[in-house]
């Protein structure tokens, strides 16, 4: 298609610049200023409509905000709808784009909240539009970012909507020709070319192709074309903790948030985004008095606003303070930020009875020895503790992991085997979980392979152990060093 970044459209670039680098503020300026000064242009509402669907992605439920979007597209389809009439190739190009882009993005959103028929209507006449936008120009990228979308999801709507699609008579789709369209808008579309890798990443982290190095290896890509995005470093590191790679995963989010320092333009949940990936990198490393400080400084500086950021942000607090034998912090912060009677008692089940963790401050106090890099010190305080306390879970899977650290394979193996030996429920999946992926880890050292494939997928298989994807991946592809959890 003719290239849209034109003098009609001055402040296309700069907003989608700082559009993925996190600066919404300054995208949504950029963006409105085109609409305004570009009246016949479909790309000042249709990105206006894109950075809010950005924003929606943290919440889906705000309805006004959904709404706003939905007018944008309207606008942008009706100003792409005139350009199709235009005897200039390149214009009529631009029209069908961008008609069967918001025109998807639309039904897609009016889907969401229940309008099947309204968003028929709209897939329809997008999917034509696209259609006719890849035969005129096959090689046209950004018009198979839209079409490589549809193609993927469509051939993945579970059987009951699939069955709506044929009443309503929406095309069908193909997953392989839709991440194959993506993939070619990735490498060449400058409208939807991080997107594209994005949506990529996205999907081969999700439930139907659980390829997480490949999903990886996309937002690398995505970040290197956008070098020092705060934004897209946050979904690499969202990403690297779901794939267990814990330290690498705050030192991304660190520097990140120097970025974010550095500039006011950044907005605060961007900045609190990254600090919760931060703690959360912490606690899951084994320092939960590391964790608790970073959380307690959060929480007095810049609190989150209520709703399912201050429940996340307070469920990992809850877990940092009960590791930590610090339970008294969970009433500090309820009391301080206000929290409703019905989150309180959902974080106060997650922190469980004071009573049931006596050794928790002492076990907490040799982690933090450990984090330290005074690992001999740390697991001589541990097992004068496992002499007095010999049902600890705990302390046994943390003296297998500081013999493992030290290379210590043999000596690890009773310790982490009991662990998975008297795991019992929810209490000690996470810690069973990990157990298991160190077995395995030890297995491969051994050349062990299909036994420690095995014991992967026995710790993927686990219900309520959060680290899924780190197992499979582990189970998918050997590595070097031993689970970091």
């Amino acid at each position: 298609m003719g290239a849209p970044l034109t003098a009609a459209a001055p402040d296309l670039h700069p907003g989608l610049v700082a559009l993925r680098d996190g600066r919404f503020e300054e995208a949504r300026a950029c963006f409105a200023r085109l609409s305004q000064t570009a009246p016949q242009s479909p790309e000042g509402p249709f990105f206006e409509a894109f950075e809010i669907w950005w924003r929606l992605i943290d919440r889906p439920e705000d309805a006004t905000l959904r709404l706003s979007m939905e007018k944008r597209l309207a606008e942008a389809g009706r100003r792409a709808r005139l350009l199709q009439a235009s005897q200039d190739p390149d214009e009529r190009q631009r029209g069908l784009v961008f008609f069967g882009v918001s025109q998807l993005v639309d039904a897609q959103s009016k889907a969401s909240r229940g309008s099947h028929f309204a968003a028929a209507s709209l897939v329809r006449q997008g999917h034509r539009a696209l259609t006719a936008a890849v035969a005129a120009r096959p090689g046209d990228s950004d018009a198979l970012f839209a079409m490589g979308t549809y193609n993927y999801y469509a051939d993945h709507l579970p059987t009951l909507v699939k069955g709506l699609r044929l009443l309503l008579f929406i095309p069908g789709g193909n997953s392989a020709r839709g991440i194959a369209q993506l993939e070619q808008a990735g490498e060449s579309s400058e409208l939807f070319g991080a997107e594209s890798l994005v949506l990529l990443a996205h999907i081969f982290s999700g439930a139907y192709e659980e390829d997480y190095a490949r999903a990886l290896s996309y937002l690398d890509k995505a970040a290197g074309r956008s070098a020092g995005s705060p934004l897209l470093s946050l979904a690499r590191a969202d990403l690297l903790y779901k794939m267990g790679r814990l330290r690498e995963a705050s030192d991304v989010t660190a520097a990140a948030l120097g970025t974010v320092a550095k500039r006011p333009a950044y907005p605060r949940e961007l900045q609190r985004a990254l600090a919760y990936r931060a703690a959360a990198s912490r606690q899951k490393l084994r320092d939960p008095a590391g964790a608790l400080a970073s959380i307690d400084t959060q929480l007095q500086t810049d609190p989150p606003e209520a709703g399912p950021e201050m429940k996340r942000w307070l469920m990992l607090g809850a877990e940092a303070a009960r590791d930590a034998g610090r339970p008294e912090m969970i009433d500090v912060w309820l009391s301080r930020l206000s929290v409703p009677e019905t989150l309180a008692l959902q974080v106060r089940k997650k922190l469980g009875p004071p009573a049931a963790d006596p050794i928790a401050a002492a076990r907490a106090e040799a982690l933090t020895s450990a984090a330290a890099d005074r690992v001999d010190e740390a697991r001589a305080r541990l097992e004068r503790m496992l002499d007095a306390h010999p049902g600890d879970p705990r302390l046994r899977y943390d003296i297998g992991r500081l013999l493992q650290q030290q290379g210590r394979l043999e000596e690890a193996q009773p310790y982490l085997q009991a662990v998975v030996d008297t795991a019992r429920g929810s209490s000690t999946a996470d810690l069973a979980g990990w157990a298991m992926m160190r077995l395995g880890w030890a297995l491969d050292q051994q050349g062990r392979r299909a036994e420690a494939a095995a014991m992967y997928r026995r710790a993927a298989e686990m219900k309520q152990f959060d680290f899924r994807a780190a197992a499979l991946d582990r189970a998918a592809h050997p590595a070097a060093a031993p689970p970091e959890g």
